[in-house]
């Protein structure tokens, strides 16, 4: 059903109902799904995607591959975005496992549209039964995910395990996995870790001090490359404020200072606001400004570490500006929700005594959550960077390299912050039965969702299978036969197999992240009824 509503002779709004809304949105969610998930698992292939400028870039990422869809059709488009943020949103928190929130994204969908019976003739009861299903699939994920996090094991930086993370992540790169860990184990588990391409044939590692910071830039005017979306600044001052700063009379002195050398003027301070954010964000000198987050108590203390290790001092409200209190650093680089400080200009003697202090408040402290707060601080006080500069012969080998890097490091750190699982979709397997034991006990209108949801987690594992050749429903029946929680098919061998035995493993925070993001997007997809398109027309 479709309308077209003319308001004022300006808007062409297009609206379409029910079943011709669902159909176009899940066009553009199989056609995004099928291009992103045939790049899954050891036998996934690359795609080619051609740029702006005719250029191609070949990779088997499949957010990048999600990135580059965008659809002739409106309907299909919107439909299209829709999973792409799935792909863009597991990116942002985790930083892999893309392909399987969308492959999850797609089966949720297709499954629970087929359960309320969207694409046969409605009935009065479908608009209840797809909020049923939404609660129903919102209490199954939430299920699977206590499943997971039962399932994993803890990893450190010198577990063997954690080559088999990054070597997996990285399309079972050796070389790109060996790179990866060893820079782990340089810069610690908190570590930075920075991927830079460059003019060379070669990939090698650069380490230098740093710090980082989680919170971003204050304001976008502050962003200095929009395509990566980040504040670079080279050789800035920076002032650490323990307050509010928001008129000019506290800022003027230290700014006028940076202005004078003409060097770029970073500031750190618990809020931001008013005369003072006016000033940094309306001058010719490149600026930044940075809130920090958290509990009252430890910003101070942030602000303490950050001082030290560039050299400066903290402005307390009342103080008066002398000269060295701002604190310095070869590079600032800044992003949404971080920000990096790199060659710290602080003296080594004090930066030991700050930390020497910091270990011993967390040696004495017994609160597991303070300890971890207080590890935190000696890993930014004592904390390293590690640059990836990657090279390669042509720039599409570069970009397809960079890639492989990028997700391996993601990975890498995510397993080391919540652990592993058996990977090639046997995690997500193996929760099956707990789920349908669980569903005895469940009124019958969520059972559906339950059904949804066990159907749903078993598309990873059987695109992996696909995309290897095989019957992946055969393949299925096959491993459902062992008994051991670590039986699997590896694509590689094409054998069914011990899998943690043979390196193939997951970061449980990945897999975690991937099944609610899927579920997140599929919930709001199947409680959709209409689509308006607002398109601009000419004047009549």
């Amino acid at each position: 059903m479709g309308y077209n509503v003319k308001q004022n002779n300006m808007k062409d709004n297009k609206i379409k109902f029910d079943n011709d809304a669902v159909t176009l949105l899940k066009s553009g969610v199989d056609k995004l799904a099928n291009a992103v998930k045939s790049t899954l698992g050891p036998s996934g292939k690359n795609v080619i995607i051609i740029k702006e400028d005719g250029t191609p870039s070949i990779t088997k990422d499949g957010v990048s591959v999600a990135k580059s869809i965008n659809l002739e059709n409106k309907f299909e488009n919107a439909g299209a975005q829709i999973v792409k943020e799935v792909a863009e949103k597991t990116l942002k928190n985790i930083g892999d496992n893309t392909t399987t929130a969308t492959v999850l994204a797609q089966a949720l969908i297709d499954n629970g549209l087929k359960k309320i019976n969207r694409f046969s003739l409605r009935k009065k009861s479908n608009g209840s039964r797809a909020l049923d299903m939404k609660k129903g699939v919102d209490l199954a994920v939430n299920k699977v995910v206590e499943l997971l996090k039962a399932q994993s094991r803890t990893i450190t930086k010198d577990s063997p395990e954690l080559l088999n993370v990054a070597r997996i992540s990285a399309n079972n790169d050796t070389k790109v996995a060996e790179t990866v860990v060893e820079a782990f184990k340089h810069t610690g588990e908190d570590g930075i870790i920075l991927l830079d391409v460059v003019d060379s044939t070669e990939t090698e590692v650069e380490y230098v001090d740093g710090v980082q910071v989680q919170s971003g830039f204050l304001k976008e005017c502050f962003i200095s490359n929009p395509e990566t979306r980040t504040c670079t600044l080279e050789n800035p001052y920076i002032l650490f404020y323990n307050g509010r700063l928001c008129t000019k009379t506290i800022l003027e002195p230290s700014f006028s200072f940076a202005l004078s050398h003409n060097r770029p003027f970073v500031v750190f301070a618990k809020k931001i606001c008013g005369e003072a954010l006016q000033i940094l964000q309306f001058n010719s000198l490149k600026c930044c400004a940075v809130e920090i987050d958290g509990v009252h108590i430890f910003k101070k203390y942030h602000l303490d570490d950050l001082a030290v290790v560039t050299g400066g001092k903290v402005y307390e409200e009342n103080d008066i500006y002398q000269e060295g209190m701002l604190g310095e650093c070869t590079e600032f680089i800044c992003h949404d929700n971080d920000s990096i400080i790199i060659g710290g200009k602080g003296d080594k003697e004090l930066i030991d005594r700050q930390a020497d202090s910091v270990r011993k408040l967390c040696n004495d402290i017994t609160d597991d959550d303070l300890k971890k707060v207080y590890k935190k601080r000696l890993a930014r006080i004592k904390g390293g960077v590690a640059t990836i500069k990657i090279g390669g012969y042509t720039e599409i080998e570069k970009k397809e390299k960079y890639d492989r890097f990028d997700d391996s490091v993601c990975a890498t750190r995510a397993a080391l912050k919540d652990g592993v699982v058996v990977g090639g979709g046997m995690a997500y397997i193996r929760c099956i039965d707990k789920l349908r034991d669980f569903m005895c006990y469940l009124p019958s209108t969520y059972k559906d969702a339950f059904n949804v949801t066990i159907s749903a987690i078993q598309e990873p594992f059987k695109q992996i299978v696909r995309n290897c050749g095989k019957d992946e429903n055969k393949i299925l029946r096959e491993v459902l036969k062992y008994e051991g929680d670590y039986i699997g098919y590896n694509g590689l061998t094409d054998s069914i197999e011990n899998l943690v035995s043979e390196g193939i493993i997951d970061a449980t925070g990945a897999v975690i992240n991937a099944i609610e993001n899927a579920a997140s997007i599929a919930g709001l997809f199947l409680t959709t009824e209409c689509i308006v398109d607002n398109e601009q027309s000419s004047l009549i």
